[in-house]
């Protein structure tokens, strides 16, 4: 879905310019997403990288960091 690519862009570094907080709310425009949909994107593309978390068995420190932060989005 080019809406959560448009998202991942904007994310990637882990930090949101006022550009990339526009950036997904003209995407969701220009998919006539409605907030729903919307909310269901962003659950979704923050669960994942929190469920990979504990596979390994061993959480790290940065594992911690993306779960903190993703955790604070919502």
């Amino acid at each position: 879905m080019l809406y959560l690519d448009t998202l991942g862009r904007c994310l990637d570094d882990g930090e949101l310019s006022y550009e990339e907080q526009v950036q997904p709310a003209s995407a969701a425009r220009a998919f006539q997403l409605s907030k729903v949909h919307r909310v269901d994107f962003h659950r979704r593309y923050y669960d994942r990288p929190v469920r990979q978390i504990p596979v390994d068995g061993v959480v790290t420190e940065e594992e911690r960091t993306i779960r903190c932060r993703t955790g604070s989005r919502w």
